[in-house]
């Protein structure tokens, strides 16, 4: 008798979790609208989730035309200031959330306002070379509503040592 009832409790449980309810499977979903305003926070979209894998089809991606320059060998004090070229080739609109260098010498400025699909941008890095010396790597990490969501390009070059402190080197723009 026990042995039915327990039978029993466990094909109504059994039958009971497998019921089927797409409205509360798709109630998680929303649809994103581009009127006139869109704040930063309707365009970022989360690919991943608990119950399925990675869906990448709907995302921005940034594609650099170069993501690593060398500035060769320049002279201590030296500031070095080049100009990344992107373009978003995903299929939703680009957001770049942050951009920044391992140290203070090298700062990075971004777009701050979205880049939709097919648009362009840049980012200009500047590295000042005062205080530094011999062979130069300084990685940018951009951060954006990409997979990964971090993209890293580099400044490489060699500092030489400068002979005199009372005059600063010139700029260099590339």
């Amino acid at each position: 008798m026990i042995r039915c009832t327990v039978l029993l409790l466990f094909c109504v449980l059994f039958f009971a979790a497998c019921k089927d309810d797409n409205s509360a499977t798709n109630a998680h979903l929303q649809e994103i609208r581009l009127d006139d305003k869109v704040s930063n926070s309707d365009i970022i979209r989360n690919p991943v989730s608990a119950e399925g894998g990675l869906d990448t089809s709907k995302l921005a991606k940034i594609v650099f035309e170069q993501s690593d320059f060398e500035f060769d060998t320049i002279v201590e004090g030296t500031i070095v200031s080049h100009t990344f070229k992107f373009q978003n080739t995903g299929t939703n609109t680009l957001l770049i959330t942050d951009a920044h260098a391992t140290c203070g010498c090298t700062t990075p400025q971004w777009p701050k306002n979205p880049i939709p699909a097919g648009g362009k941008g840049e980012i200009s890095v500047r590295f000042d070379s005062e205080g530094r010396r011999d062979a130069q790597l300084k990685p940018i990490m951009v951060t954006a509503n990409t997979n990964p969501q971090s993209t890293t390009i580099y400044l490489r070059g060699y500092v030489r040592p400068s002979k005199s402190k009372s005059s600063k080197a010139p700029l260099i723009e590339n």
